[in-house]
């Protein structure tokens, strides 16, 4: 009667794993409602700030390069010549 016991035993093991399961979505579920609860009575309206200055000034240490719409242009020009 080995078999019929580790059947039995099979079943009841599946059957707590999908109540375990089951109560642990749930509470996952619960908590996850909560929390969304909590952070939405906590939210702080949007405050918008003066602007600040800065008083050190920004040092690029690589070159920077500025094109103008009229290199941008030559260099399609050119491009669509091929």
């Amino acid at each position: 009667m080995r078999w019929w016991d580790r059947t039995l035993r099979r079943h009841l093991e599946n059957e707590l794993n999908k109540e375990l399961s089951f109560h642990l979505d749930q509470h996952i579920a619960d908590l996850v409602l909560a929390r969304s609860i909590d952070t939405r009575s906590n939210r702080h309206p949007v405050q918008i700030d003066t602007p600040v200055q800065i008083d050190t000034p920004v040092q690029i240490d690589t070159p920077v390069q500025i094109d103008t719409m009229d290199e941008r242009l030559s260099e399609l020009t050119a491009a669509s010549r091929f």
